[in-house]
Protein backbone atom coordinates (compact mmCIF):
# COMPACT_ATOMS: atom_id res chain seq x y z
CA UNK A 1 0.00 0.00 0.00
CA UNK A 2 1.06 3.61 -0.63
CA UNK A 3 0.04 6.73 1.20
CA UNK A 4 -0.30 9.60 -1.26
CA UNK A 5 -0.10 12.98 0.44
CA UNK A 6 -1.05 16.12 -1.48
CA UNK A 7 -1.36 19.68 -0.24
CA UNK A 8 -5.14 19.17 0.08
CA UNK A 9 -5.70 15.57 1.16
CA UNK A 10 -4.35 12.04 1.69
CA UNK A 11 -5.06 8.86 -0.26
CA UNK A 12 -4.30 5.21 0.34
CA UNK A 13 -3.80 3.07 -2.74
CA UNK A 14 -3.02 -0.57 -3.22
CA UNK A 15 0.20 -0.43 -5.20
CA UNK A 16 3.91 -0.68 -4.61
CA UNK A 17 5.80 2.58 -4.59
CA UNK A 18 7.87 1.41 -7.56
CA UNK A 19 4.75 0.67 -9.65
CA UNK A 20 3.15 3.96 -8.67
CA UNK A 21 6.31 5.89 -9.60
CA UNK A 22 6.20 4.36 -13.11
CA UNK A 23 2.78 5.99 -13.64
CA UNK A 24 3.98 9.48 -12.71
CA UNK A 25 5.61 11.97 -15.10
CA UNK A 26 9.38 11.41 -14.97
CA UNK A 27 10.24 15.08 -15.22
CA UNK A 28 8.17 16.05 -12.15
CA UNK A 29 8.69 13.23 -9.65
CA UNK A 30 11.82 11.69 -8.17
CA UNK A 31 12.49 9.02 -5.60
CA UNK A 32 14.35 10.44 -2.61
CA UNK A 33 14.23 7.50 -0.21
CA UNK A 34 13.02 3.92 -0.26
CA UNK A 35 9.81 5.23 1.32
CA UNK A 36 9.36 8.54 -0.54
CA UNK A 37 8.68 9.95 -3.98
CA UNK A 38 8.60 13.74 -4.22
CA UNK A 39 7.09 16.19 -6.68
CA UNK A 40 10.01 18.43 -7.64
CA UNK A 41 7.67 21.44 -7.81
CA UNK A 42 6.98 21.05 -4.07
CA UNK A 43 10.65 21.29 -3.01
CA UNK A 44 11.49 24.48 -1.14
CA UNK A 45 14.92 23.67 0.32
CA UNK A 46 17.48 20.89 0.33
CA UNK A 47 19.82 20.30 3.26
CA UNK A 48 22.46 17.87 2.05
CA UNK A 49 24.35 17.91 5.36
CA UNK A 50 21.21 16.64 7.11
CA UNK A 51 19.95 14.59 4.13
CA UNK A 52 16.66 16.42 4.37
CA UNK A 53 14.29 17.90 1.78
CA UNK A 54 11.87 20.59 2.94
CA UNK A 55 8.59 20.70 1.05
CA UNK A 56 5.78 23.21 0.74
CA UNK A 57 3.25 22.94 3.53
CA UNK A 58 5.84 22.47 6.29
CA UNK A 59 6.52 18.85 5.37
CA UNK A 60 9.92 17.21 5.04
CA UNK A 61 11.31 13.93 3.76
CA UNK A 62 14.65 12.18 3.97
CA UNK A 63 17.13 12.02 1.14
CA UNK A 64 18.48 8.49 1.29
CA UNK A 65 22.13 7.70 0.56
CA UNK A 66 21.17 5.37 -2.27
CA UNK A 67 19.18 8.15 -4.01
CA UNK A 68 21.40 11.17 -3.25
CA UNK A 69 23.70 10.94 -6.30
CA UNK A 70 20.78 10.45 -8.68
CA UNK A 71 19.08 13.49 -7.14
CA UNK A 72 22.22 15.63 -7.50
CA UNK A 73 22.82 14.54 -11.10
CA UNK A 74 19.22 14.95 -12.19
CA UNK A 75 18.95 18.53 -10.98
CA UNK A 76 22.54 19.51 -11.87
CA UNK A 77 23.32 20.50 -8.30
CA UNK A 78 26.89 21.54 -7.60
CA UNK A 79 28.03 19.90 -4.44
Amino acid sequence: YCNIITHKTKFLIKSSLEDFLKKLPEDSFIRTHRKYVVNSNAIEQIHFADSLILLKGDKNVSLGRAYKNDFINRYNIIK
